[in-house]
């Protein structure tokens, strides 16, 4: 399976009438790379906001951090700081079933996890796939991947931004 290594996500560079699968209002529909480039205010999607379907490696449950790659189409695994291959760049918006496709959000308020004590910085877990952590992971093979810019404060959810992620430990 390959990967994506970076937002937003391409398999090739594309041009401005290539259509790309998005939800919107709760449909799947098509888009062109130069409407979804547009702001808002001239009646393109809201980058921040962009939601896309994927099928699931495993079963994924909501507010999970997860990696979305692509073989033939959309995958979505669970991200885990223990495998660098599965660094998160998206989350899930709600549970989704073992090949079933679920949709993803790739940048926005995970609203679905909430943090229970405040912390500068949320990390992606080591020890639990598609979790966060207060602290950075220390185990050797793992990755440190920061899943916010802002700190998270307690009772609320974490605004994800995909960032770079340093490592192998």
């Amino acid at each position: 399976m390959g990967t994506i290594p970076s937002y937003p996500p391409a398999v090739q560079p594309l041009s401005p009438d290539d259509l790309i699968p998005v939800w919107q209002g709760g449909a799947q529909k098509t888009s062109t790379v130069e409407d979804l480039l547009n702001s808002n205010a001239s009646g393109g999607l809201a980058l921040a906001t962009l939601q896309y379907p994927a099928t699931a490696l495993q079963a994924i449950f909501a507010g999970a951090f997860v990696h979305v790659g692509y073989s033939g189409g959309f995958t979505v695994d669970l991200a885990w700081a223990a495998n660098p291959a599965l660094w998160a760049n998206a989350f899930a918006i709600a549970d989704v079933s073992l090949g079933d496709t679920g949709i993803l959000q790739s940048i926005g308020l995970n609203s679905a996890v909430t943090i229970t004590v405040g912390a500068a910085q949320v990390w992606l877990s080591d020890t639990v796939p598609g979790g966060y952590q207060t602290t950075p992971p220390t185990a050797g093979g793992s990755i440190v991947q920061p899943l916010s810019l802002a700190p998270a404060g307690p009772g609320h959810g974490i605004f994800f931004t995909p960032l770079p992620w340093i490592g192998p430990l």
